[in-house]
Formats: structure tokens, C-alpha cells, sequence
């Protein structure tokens, strides 16, 4: 009896665990398992899988999951107590070959069934047809021909993870998550590149772009195509490949196949000689202690590549750095809109950030110091959509901009600049240019000067050749326009220089920053003008922003907080609440927060009633009376039409003109 229902139930628990891993799919991500849903599956390891299922699968399925199967073997045990059914074994024995026949001849009709087997065998296909074409490149059946005259030069690349650029300080961010590589931009040693993005959104698909000479434009398949290493190794550098994801060995995909055509593979996820009780073997520390020793080792005669491929900010952000880089501890007021939706997550990414700022920095010091001709290139794979907590994968949770939102940053040595002055200054103006890191692969190849007919100077950065324009920029493998209309991301960044081209910055104030997520994005733009809404909650003396009690995005104090106040330019508060009974309290309130933060001067006040104006007025307070006493009609920063509409606007040029209220439309609130 015991035996009997064991078997069964195992038996009807495999028989329905995939149709169920469909449905909560479906229900957690709002949309059904496809193809590419499975090849992001099949992509990755099992630890990066468990945290990713911890992290995006709420518990409560997991609960429903063990209840169903208590309940599935509960019913099973019952019915194995009644009496026996008694059945002709030829009877059973037909039964069973019906069935049987039917599955098999049927198989491939079966939707579930033939949607992951033909996907897996796809999945195989490609990754075997891109490890013989490897093979043949390596037997010489397929000519690689690369070549270089100067030697003793070193390239050394940094393959990030799951790095959203607008968390970083470097990149204007609030809260200062990147100080070491702040400091190396301040001495005029980085170059920062501004307008970059990725080609897709997991590791796997951006890195099967990234790394060979497959990208969006050319049409090639990666699977056909030499990787960067390849070309390297033909030119006679020695490679090293220095690995933090995923085992090298025990792991086939497309990046273990590339890293292990390097001459030195060291993987350093099953790397058995690591104490744990070291800081150096804590995840993406390894890294350092493993790039100095190969820094001390390798040949200085020849030219060398090392590539370096960290752990970075993947999910769970809290495992990816020591509790002694736990930085910022204080959860965020309210950052999307009333909704405390994932607020630790948020900070633990955060110190996730802060500690990447230092394996970085520090990987770039060791470089430094070996002098010479070298160069230090820093990107990630993809971005993460940390705020609404989207991930990276877009195949499984749906594409949001967020997701491809990079950084690339670079470090050309004094030797290099001198030895190749013209690469360094096209380089260097190229930083705000757009750019996606499917090139990557031909600007390697181009700062390197390796003479090979597999490169394009057209997909190359530091060539005056380089040429991407937004109406072909793509990503998602050419699947979408990174210039659409709908990415507000970019058409805000291309509107706020208009008007800084323009000079329309004294000008233009940002309506309703009612939070620290909308300052944040507005800091980061370069505006220094804002509109905030406060209500008064008189119980605790306090201005909470917004417009009501029921919607508020924090304490005024602690939102100000985060920002430099003494770079802020003009700041209107709607005081949106304030009536006969309240007028004296919040005139004592503002009277204290200037005293603290020296607002005066700089501020607004809308207070709709002459009456209670004219108590501020007497103590120095600027007054109007609604938003049109200060400025014209809004207009929509985010809007892919404002490009070309903004210039045809007299008025913002008008010198008559004092203020501009502008809206800062986001895909979502926050």
C-alpha cells in the first residue's frame, strides 16, 4: 500500500510539474512561455536559476505548489485503500499500448511537449554549430588570418552584470554608489560614455553580439562568427579569460565556448584553492587577487588580453557584496509613487553597485600601474529594471527601457595616447555618440590596431568611420527601435540637451518632483529648477510632497535630503493645502527649513489667498498665485515629437520669457 502510493504519486506529480510551472509562469509574468522564454531557461546555470526563481516567483505559489501535491498524494493514499478494481490483464495490456501509440504518434502536436523539445533542439543546434565552427577556425579549416607589428601592449576588459548606469553615481545618480571612479573621472582619467545600451536583455543573447563579430546591423549569425578572443589569438597575443559566471568546464554555452579559446581559460566559480574566510574569495573579489597574479605572470615582451567577466549585480542584490560594503542602510521615502514596492531590494542594489565600484576601480588601479601601452574597458552585458522590479529578462518578464540602460567606461594609458594619438581623440569624442554593445567587437579589434578582414571600421567607436544613426538604432537582436517613440528614456535625455543647448536651463522648471525617484531623474538631466507640491500634516508638523495626505511621496526634508540644495537654482512650492487655521503653522515650518537649508532666496511659494500671502511676503518670500503667474503653457519633455517641436516654439526663446514649466513623463511614476 505504501509502495503503490509512493509511485503514484511521484508519477502524477512529474506527469503535471510542467503544465503548472506554465500556468504560475503565466500568472507571475502575465505572459505565456514561448521560445525565447526556454532559451533564457536553457542559458543559464542552476544557482543563477534558483536565485532568480527566489527573487521573481512569489512564495505564495510556492505554498499553493506544496499544498496541491499534499492534496494529490492524500487523495492517492484513499484510493488506495478502497477495494481493488479488478481488470483482465490482456484488457490492461491494450489499454495500455492504445495509449501508448497515441503519445508517441501524436507527440509532436502536443503543444507543451513539442515546445520544449524544439526549442531545446534549436538551442543545441546553434551552440554546436558555433563550437565546430570554432573547431575549424582552430584547425586552420577555416582561414583566421589577424596580424599586429607593435608588441608589449595590454588590453584588459571587464564584462559587467546586470549594471543599470542610472544607479550610478558617475552617471548623476543621488546617492553616491560609484566615489572611486567618480574620483578617476574628476582627475581627467575615464572616459565615460554617456548614450550607450545593449543589444539584448540576458547575458547569453547580448554576449553572443558582443563578443564575435555578429551584431544587429551586419546580419551575421554569432554561430558562424570569430569571437574577439580568436582574432587576438591569430594576432599572437596570449589571452586570458578570468571567470566569476559559471563554470568554464561544466557548463556549455556561448560564453564558456568563447572563454575557453582563450590560451588561459581560469575559472574561478569551482576555483578550489580559495579560502572562504577571505575577503579575497568573496564572489567578485576573487577577481582581484586572480588578475594580479596574472598581471605578475604574463609575458611583458608580448601583447596580452585579459578578460575579465564578474558576478557584478545579478539577483539576490544582498549576496553580491560584504556586510562591510552595506552602505546604505536607510530604505528610500516612498520612490514609487505611494507603493513601498521593493524598497529593500532597491537599497541592496544599491550597496551592490557600491561594491562593483570598488572590484572595478581596483581591477583598473592594477592595470595602471603596468605603465606601457594599455587600455581598461568596462561595460556591462545588460541593465536591470530595479524600480518596478521587472529584471533583465525580457523574453520571460516583458521588455521594459530600463533593462538596456548600460554604462561603458574606458582607460587609455599615457603610453597608448601617445603611441596612437588619432584613435585616442576620435575615442574620446565619441562619448555622448549612440552606441550598442554588439560593437564592442570591432572597437576591441580597432583600439588594438589588429589587422584583419574580420572587422568593420563602421561598427567601431574609435574610428572616424564609427556611424550609427537613431533611426537604425535596434535592440532585442533588431526585434525593436531603441529610438521608438515610446522610450522616454532616450527622447528625454535628447530633449534636455536641446535645451541645454539652447541655453533654456535658467529658464525651465520641472513640474511636480513630488519625489526622490523624479528629482533624481530630473538631477541627473542637469536641471536645477523644480516644482514640488508639499501638504501640511499638521499632527506632525511636517510638509509631506504632494497634493493630499493620501499621496505622498515622503518628507520634504528627507527627500531634499539626498540633493545638493546650494546647487538648486528655483524651487516652487505649491503650498496645497494651506488655509486660515494651518497659515501660521506653516509659516513657522517654512521659517525652519530655510534657517536649515537656506531656501529662501531661491524659492517660490503658490499661495492662492492674498490674505495668507501676505505674511511670507513680509518676511522675504517670493509669491504667486497659481502656476500661470509663472510660466507658460507645459510641455512634455519625454515626448518623441518635442525633437523637432521645441525648436519651432518662439516663445522659449523669447528673452521676455522668464520661467518654462516643463513635465517629466515617465513610463511610470516613481
Amino acid at each position: 500500500l505504501k509502495i503503490a502510493t509512493c509511485v503514484s504519486w511521484i508519477a502524477t506529480i512529474l506527469v503535471y510539474f510542467i503544465p503548472i510551472a506554465f500556468i504560475v509562469f503565466l500568472a507571475v509574468f502575465n505572459k505565456p512561455m514561448d521560445g525565447d522564454a526556454l532559451f533564457a531557461i536553457y542559458q543559464t546555470n542552476p544557482n543563477e536559476a534558483k536565485e532568480y526563481i527566489e527573487t521573481f516567483i512569489p512564495s505564495i505559489y510556492w505554498l499553493v505548489a506544496i499544498g496541491i501535491s499534499f492534496v494529490i498524494g492524500f487523495l492517492l493514499w484513499k484510493q488506495e485503500q478502497k477495494e481493488r478494481m479488478m481488470i483482465e490483464r490482456s484488457l490492461l495490456l491494450m489499454i495500455i499500448f492504445i495509449l501508448a501509440g497515441l503519445v508517441i504518434t501524436q507527440l509532436k502536436d502536443v503543444r507543451i511537449p513539442s515546445l520544449i523539445y524544439n526549442s531545446f533542439s534549436k538551442y543545441e543546434a546553434n551552440l554546436n554549430r558555433f563550437l565546430e565552427f570554432q573547431q575549424k577556425r582552430k584547425d586552420a579549416t577555416i582561414q583566421l588570418n589577424a596580424s599586429k607589428k607593435e608588441r608589449g601592449e595590454l588590453y584588459v576588459v571587464v564584462v559587467g552584470e546586470s549594471l543599470n548606469k542610472f544607479n550610478m553615481g558617475l552617471y548623476g545618480y543621488f546617492r553616491d554608489t560609484t566615489p572611486r571612479l567618480m574620483r578617476e573621472e574628476k582627475q581627467n582619467n575615464l572616459l565615460v560614455f554617456t548614450n550607450t545600451y545593449s543589444n539584448s536583455t540576458n547575458t547569453m543573447q547580448s554576449l553572443s553580439f558582443a563578443l564575435t563579430e555578429a551584431n544587429q546591423y551586419n546580419k551575421k549569425e554569432y554561430f558562424q562568427s570569430p569571437s574577439f578572443v580568436e582574432i587576438f589569438n591569430a594576432a599572437g597575443f596570449d589571452t586570458y579569460w578570468l571567470s566569476r559566471q559559471g563554470s568554464l568546464f561544466s557548463n556549455p554555452n556561448v560564453v564558456s565556448a568563447v572563454a575557453n579559446t582563450s590560451k588561459h581559460p581560469i575559472d574561478l566559480v569551482n576555483d578550489i584553492h580559495l579560502n572562504p574566510d577571505d575577503f579575497y574569495s568573496f564572489e567578485d573579489a576573487r577577481v582581484l587577487k586572480s588578475l594580479k597574479k596574472t598581471l605578475k605572470n604574463r609575458d611583458k615582451n608580448k601583447n596580452t588580453l585579459i578578460v575579465v567577466h564578474i558576478y557584478g549585480n545579478h539577483v539576490h542584490y544582498q549576496d553580491r557584496y560584504p556586510q562591510k560594503f552595506e552602505k546604505f542602510k536607510k530604505t528610500l521615502p516612498y520612490i514609487i509613487g505611494t507603493k513601498a514596492w521593493y524598497l529593500d531590494d532597491y537599497t541592496a542594489y544599491d550597496n551592490s553597485v557600491y561594491f562593483n565600484d570598488y572590484i572595478v576601480s581596483n581591477l583598473l588601479d592594477m592595470v595602471r600601474k603596468e605603465g606601457g601601452v594599455s587600455t581598461f574597458l568596462y561595460f556591462s552585458d545588460h541593465s536591470e529594471d530595479v524600480v518596478k522590479h521587472h529584471g533583465h529578462t525580457a523574453q520571460i518578464g516583458g521588455f521594459v527601457y530600463e533593462m538596456t540602460q548600460i554604462p561603458f567606461i574606458a582607460w587609455l594609458s599615457p603610453g597608448y595616447k601617445k603611441r596612437y594619438p588619432q584613435t585616442y581623440e576620435t575615442f574620446s569624442s565619441n562619448r555622448d555618440t549612440l552606441f550598442s554593445n554588439d560593437m564592442i567587437y570591432d572597437t576591441l579589434i580597432g583600439l588594438a590596431h589588429i589587422k584583419t578582414e574580420h572587422y568593420s571600421p563602421v561598427y567601431d567607436l574609435s574610428s572616424k568611420k564609427y556611424h550609427l544613426s537613431p533611426n537604425n538604432a535596434l535592440t532585442l537582436h533588431g526585434r525593436k527601435h531603441y529610438t521608438a517613440p515610446d522610450n522616454y528614456i532616450y527622447w528625454k535625455n535628447i530633449n534636455a540637451k536641446i535645451v541645454q543647448q539652447k541655453k533654456w536651463f535658467n529658464k525651465v522648471i520641472l513640474k511636480d518632483t513630488d519625489s526622490v525617484g523624479k528629482l533624481n531623474e530630473a538631477w541627473q538631466l542637469g536641471f536645477r529648477s523644480f516644482k514640488i507640491n508639499l501638504f501640511y500634516m499638521k499632527d506632525k508638523h511636517t510638509f509631506q510632497t504632494g497634493t493630499d495626505k493620501y499621496d505622498t511621496g515622503g518628507n520634504l526634508l528627507d527627500t531634499l535630503h539626498y540633493f545638493r540644495t546650494s546647487e538648486i537654482n528655483t524651487l516652487v512650492l505649491n503650498l496645497a493645502n494651506i488655509d486660515e487655521a494651518n497659515s501660521n503653522l506653516i509659516f513657522q515650518r517654512l521659517q525652519a527649513i530655510d534657517n536649515k537649508l537656506n531656501l529662501k532666496q531661491k524659492s517660490v511659494l503658490i499661495i492662492k489667498k492674498q490674505a495668507l500671502a501676505d505674511l511670507f511676503k513680509k518676511a522675504g518670500w517670493k509669491i504667486a498665485r497659481t502656476d500661470a503667474n509663472l510660466m507658460n503653457p507645459v510641455f512634455d519633455l519625454a515626448d518623441s515629437k518635442l525633437k523637432t517641436d521645441l525648436s519651432k516654439k518662439p516663445r522659449l526663446a523669447d528673452d521676455n520669457v522668464k520661467h518654462i514649466l516643463v513635465d517629466l513623463t515617465l513610463e511610470y511614476d516613481w
